[in-house]
């Protein structure tokens, strides 16, 4: 596994430099090889070159570049498993989750689609029915993969390139239901449910010991079983970025907490 295999992540200037420091070092810790994908690397590519506009969004084009860094990824790695920034997972349980046989993975959220997917997404992805906007979305900020997700992986990254699937913008007046657009999960997530993937369950108990694979220091839901696994520092470091750049994280449609907002 140490060979053919690699967490990857993408981070862009504060504070997500900061953050991705502890997912560094936990995946040291884990003996798991790390690499970090940034904004630079991603404007010498071909799909920077012939998307620009789009790329120069929030969140570096609304994250429309996670496909194409697990693509990239692929190339080196037999397995990878992308993580948000602000990501940490349980030391004792990540082997496990690693291990999993199936092609693409996500753990499941409580998030029903219809509710953080626009109406323009599911019209341009031709994905209407029922089944796709009632089912709970999966966490897009936790994806391990292998080499037989890349047609999967490549038809994601055909609709986060188009503005109008990905983006914010929607029109109020045919999405009574929307409560946030999610971006690059809501497709993700779309095209899950259409190729009937397996949903992962994150928080586990298994012979009475309760544990989760993957927990966000940037969700305030998250911090006490942080708290209980890795002590309070890391939730204190958060807490520190969360203050200090509260209107960075806002701006850049980034979840936050802290003095301002709760």
């Amino acid at each position: 596994m140490k060979d053919n295999f690699c967490v990857i992540s993408f981070a862009d200037k504060e504070p997500y430099l900061s953050e991705v420091k502890q997912l560094e070092k936990l995946c040291i810790e884990s003996e798991l090889k790390f690499k970090l994908y940034d904004f630079e690397w991603l404007k010498k590519t071909y799909v920077y070159e012939t998307n620009k506009k789009l790329f120069n969004n929030k969140k570096c084009g609304y994250c429309a570049w996670k496909p194409y860094i697990i693509l990239d990824a692929l190339k080196s790695y037999d397995k990878v498993l992308y993580l948000d920034s602000s990501m940490v997972f349980d030391k004792n349980h990540i082997k496990e989750y690693i291990e999993n046989n199936n092609y693409i993975i996500s753990t499941k959220t409580a998030l029903i689609m219809r509710e953080h997917t626009k109406q323009e997404t599911f019209d341009i992805m031709e994905c209407n029915e029922n089944v796709y906007k009632s089912a709970c979305q999966v966490w897009a900020g936790a994806i391990l993969v292998d080499k037989q997700a890349e047609c999967f992986l490549l038809e994601w990254l055909y609709y986060c390139l188009m503005e109008d699937c990905i983006s914010d913008e929607f029109n109020e007046n045919i999405n009574h239901d929307l409560k946030s657009c999610l971006y690059d999960q809501s497709i993700y997530s779309v095209l899950y449910e259409k190729y009937g993937i397996e949903k992962i369950i994150n928080a586990q108990n298994k012979d009475g010991e309760k544990y989760f694979y993957f927990a966000d220091t940037r969700e305030y839901t998250h911090r006490e079983n942080i708290k209980c696994v890795f002590g309070e520092n890391i939730m204190n470091l958060q807490d520190l970025l969360c203050y200090t750049y509260h209107d960075t994280y806002i701006s850049n449609g980034s979840v936050c907490y802290g003095t301002k907002i709760i």
